[in-house]
């Protein structure tokens, strides 16, 4: 008496084969042990995941919370992965680590008079009689009297 294909005797009994342990399917697959058979599934790549229509969409870190990004980091999601990045006025300092501030105020010519760095940006102060003009860096005195005005070429 034999067995159907995919089955082999064992003893008295026809018993399944497991095709899978027999590497059957190429490597970007998974193997499905079936009654009388098996299934090779496509694999998605890393980062991505397979939809009910059987396509691979993209798994979004950054959305689902799996992401490794620091608490000062802003999550971007890239196709198959994402990536942390630092928030204006900060900078990285280095895979894994949080971001730093950036000290605006060191770059000698970002104010006009007194420069204030504060978290994620900067201030500029102006003496006293002096009031700060619209562009947030120069310094215009009282009335008549202004001290290195700020020339706008309008296109």
């Amino acid at each position: 008496c034999g067995c159907e294909p995919g089955y082999q005797l064992k003893g008295r009994k026809c018993m399944d084969v497991n095709e899978c342990r027999q590497n059957v399917c190429r490597p970007d697959q998974h193997c499905k042990n079936t009654r009388g058979g098996y299934k090779c599934i496509d694999l998605c790549p890393n980062g991505m995941t397979k939809a009910e229509n059987g396509t691979c969409i993209d798994i979004d870190e950054c959305k689902d919370g799996t992401h490794q990004c620091r608490y000062n980091q802003i999550c971007e999601n890239t196709r198959g992965s994402y990536r942390c990045v630092c928030p204006r006025g900060y900078r990285s300092q280095g895979l894994g680590r949080p971001c730093m501030d950036i000290d605006e105020c060191q770059n000698r010519n970002i104010c006009q008079h007194e420069c204030k760095n504060t978290v994620g940006s900067y201030q500029c102060i102006c003496p006293p009689g002096y009031q700060l003009m619209l562009n947030g860096k120069t310094c215009q005195g009282s009335a008549s009297r202004t001290v290195h005005p700020t020339i706008w070429n309008v296109p």
